[in-house]
């Protein structure tokens, strides 16, 4: 059933159709309000109350199949309240006290007159009202004990003694009381003496005095006698000849509290303003209304000053109009966008930028825009010296050899990865942007590096290796990137150092076998420089041109260690090694002659170090020179071999064949005259044609002995080297150990036969040949 509104709705209920008629045309007459429903049977009475609103049921006692206290009954047991006239042309007194004992609203026995209908009607009108009354009565006291039940407020009624006569559940939460235990105590227990403006007025008398006008601020007194800060009201009412007053307490300790923290925060508010590092602008179509010291600050004027000047004055020229233009739509009420840049105009005529962020406000009921202004002047030149950094370090990242490059933050997170890939890392370098470090790491680079990378933030740089891969070696640099003071990212550089590590073994290794040349190197030195022409070692006999031992040279520069003479003539020759230049040159110094040669030392394909070997070729020198002049007899005796005694051979040898040819002419000629002396003759030129031979095989044999002791340019090859204006030596294949033969260079492999030539017993390691 839902309540129904000013209209009553009647369900008649009589097997009389007739009767049924009149109901419908006459009870409307009786009251307007009535409209009646009719059926004939219990049954579908109930149907027409489950399916409509009913205000009152009017049944017949004599009904088909039951009779109306039966239906009673029914009605009774789903809608208790719902009114109920028995309405019957067959009462009795039985009837009648079985119809009231079923609850009957009411009862009426029909007669035939037409003021039947009226008393009907009325009852009817009356039956309605009282039920719809107790139903208002009723919610009103739902809704009393509801809101009593649920407010945080003490709601209290007070008799004319000044006793609590009641006192809802609030009391015990603001006050610490039970409501039983409150009720009949003096209200004077909770509202004391001086609890209003009055020092001797207690609770009772601010009731009376209030009664008539509003609320007052009291301050009552809890069970545990702390003061409670209270907004009252009274009212004063009769009841049964009595007077009484009603309460409502507010405890107001928490809005106490508000308005001293608003009071706090609008102080607060005050000096954040005032002293803020952010410039404060109120603006209104008049121009500005309020001028923080920072904004003016910013712009190099005091607060008046600024606040005096148009708001458009302090914009650069060509940003005047749309700065104008967001600042009317901001009045209007449109506030995107909020953000923005602008730039404005310094005091002293340089330009500040500025960030700012507008909000429309009401200003003394009228529109106004609350700006606040930051300066990113240097923020700007940050970013510009940011991004252009970053540019390099992108260069960098796509540049770096054998390794990687990352930028990261604060945070171990990296903005900027490039570059090879190690099979430390879980991720291809582009994966790994915006990760942090520990997630794109192995478990041992954690725990081993990344102390590294946290010490970057405390501005320090940090160097270490680490291992990777069974073996791979790589190292890692770190350092602290700046903006000004601060540390504003980390740069991480790591390399695969595998083959340096190699190298720098095979370079330690190189340089011990040099060392033990340098050590057993005979009748001079062995030098090894650097690139800076700088000597890495430098041992063996040290001649008396140099001016410092050789302990006093290691990693010393050439030119600082060496003669004048030599840096002067010929500190080009070993500056050409390093291009690839083999060189060898002698010079003089104290009498004695030196020959130097220089010849580059390899790593593959690079000149990593210059080695030098110098000797004394004093004696070599005098033995050049005695050969020399050995030459020089032997090339006379061939010339007079060949010449002097050649000639008068050759013409003994022509006269001999003359004689011979005449003698066969005297045999032809006169035989017995041959005959008679020839035999002597014959043996005379027989033994001056032996001695001809004779003597022509020992001037040979003199000659073939001449020629062939006399030194030649490939027997003294390494005595007599040719050197020329460009430092090489020309002559025989060089062999190692040999220092006058040029040589392309060596690389640090050859340095065990290098080393296996330094043998001082080997005359070739000397370059000592006789």
């Amino acid at each position: 059933m839902h309540p129904a509104g000013n209209g009553i709705s009647v369900l008649h209920v009589d097997a009389s159709p007739e009767l049924l008629d009149a109901s419908r045309s006459t009870l409307p007459q009786v009251d307007q309000r009535i409209e009646v429903t009719t059926v004939r049977t219990a049954s579908e009475a109930m149907d027409v109350l489950d399916a409509a609103d009913v205000d009152c049921v009017v049944a017949e006692y004599a009904l088909p199949g039951t009779d109306g206290v039966d239906l009673l009954e029914e009605v009774r047991s789903i809608y208790p309240d719902l009114p109920f006239i028995v309405y019957t042309g067959q009462g009795s007194e039985g009837v009648a006290a079985d119809a009231i004992s079923a609850g009957v609203t009411d009862y009426l026995q029909r007669s035939d007159g037409r003021e039947d209908w009226t008393v009907l009607g009325n009852r009817i009108v009356n039956a309605v009202e009282r039920r719809r009354a107790e139903q208002r009565a009723t919610r009103s006291q739902s809704h009393l004990q509801a809101l009593t039940a649920h407010t945080n407020d003490v709601i209290l009624t007070v008799d004319d003694d000044g006793d609590v006569e009641y006192a809802n559940h609030a009391v015990e939460d603001v006050f610490g009381y039970e409501p039983t235990c409150l009720e009949g105590q003096p209200l004077s227990l909770i509202l004391p003496d001086g609890c209003g403006d009055d020092p001797m007025a207690d609770g009772f008398d601010v009731a009376q005095a209030c009664s008539d006008h509003g609320g007052v601020d009291l301050t009552g007194r809890s069970r545990d006698g702390d003061e409670v800060p209270l907004s009252a009201s009274f009212s004063m009412f009769s009841q049964g000849g009595e007077r009484y007053y009603a309460g409502i307490l507010r405890d107001v300790s928490h809005q106490r509290e508000l308005e001293r923290k608003l009071r706090e925060t609008a102080n607060l508010y005050r000096a954040l303003v005032e002293q803020s590092f952010v410039g404060i602008l109120l603006i209104d179509e008049d121009g500005y209304r309020y001028v923080n010291p920072t904004a003016a600050e910013m712009l190099g004027y005091t607060q008046e000053e600024m606040a005096a000047k148009d708001p458009r004055e302090v914009i650069v020229p060509e940003e005047r109009e749309a700065v104008a233009e967001r600042l009317r739509r901001r009045l209007d009420g449109d506030s995107d966008p909020s953000r923005y840049t602008m730039t404005a105009l310094h005091r002293d005529g340089h330009r500040v930028h500025l960030q700012a962020h507008a909000t429309p406000v009401e200003y003394q009921g009228e529109p106004a825009v609350i700006t606040a202004i930051v300066d990113v002047t240097e923020e700007r030149e940050r970013k510009r010296r940011l991004a252009e950094s970053e540019r390099r370090y992108r260069t960098i990242v796509e540049n770096f050899p054998n390794g990687s490059v990352g930028l990261f933050n604060s945070d171990l997170r990296y903005e900027t990865v490039a570059g090879m890939a190690f099979e430390d890392l879980e991720n291809d370098p582009e994966d790994m942007i915006g990760e942090r470090i520990d997630e794109v790491h192995s478990q041992d680079f954690i725990e081993n590096c990344v102390d590294h990378y946290e010490a970057v933030f405390d501005g320090e740089s940090r160097v270490f290796e680490f291992e990777y891969a069974d073996g791979m070696l790589a190292r890692g640099r770190v350092i602290p990137l700046y903006d000004g003071d601060e540390v504003v990212n980390g740069l991480a550089m790591l390399q695969d150092v595998t083959e340096e590590r190699e190298r720098k073994r095979r370079l330690a290794e190189s340089e011990r076998r040099y060392r033990t040349m340098a050590e057993q190197f005979p009748n001079g030195s062995v030098g090894l420089f650097t690139p800076d022409l700088r000597y890495e070692l430098i041992n063996g006999e040290v001649f008396e041109e140099l001016d410092t031992g050789p302990k006093e040279m290691e990693g010393e520069l050439l030119q600082a260690v060496r003669n004048e003479v030599l840096v002067e003539n010929y500190l080009d020759r070993y500056e050409a090694v390093f291009d690839g230049d083999p060189q060898v040159f002698e010079f003089e110094y104290e009498g004695e002659a030196f020959r130097t040669r220089l010849v580059p030392v390899y790593d593959g394909d690079e000149v990593v170090s210059g080695l030098e070997m110098t000797q004394n070729v004093t004696e070599e020198h005098e033995r050049r020179q005695e050969l020399e002049h050995q030459n020089a007899r032997l090339e006379r005796l061939a010339e007079l071999l060949s010449t002097d005694l050649q000639q008068p051979l050759s013409a003994l040898e022509e006269a001999l064949s003359g004689g011979h040819d005449g003698v066969e002419l005297a045999e032809a000629g006169d035989a017995v005259a041959i005959e008679s002396g020839s035999s002597e003759a014959i043996r005379e030129v027989e033994r001056a044609r032996d001695a001809l031979e004779r003597l022509t095989c020992i001037a040979d044999d003199l000659l073939e002995t001449a020629t062939s002791e006399r030194p030649t340019r490939d027997d003294s090859a390494r005595i007599d080297a040719d050197v020329g204006d460009d430092g090489t030596a020309s002559g025989a294949s060089p062999a190692v150990g040999d220092p006058t033969a040029p040589d392309d260079g060596i690389t640090l492999d050859d340095s065990a036969s290098i080393e296996d030539s330094a043998d001082p017993n080997d005359s070739t390691a000397a370059g000592d040949e006789n």
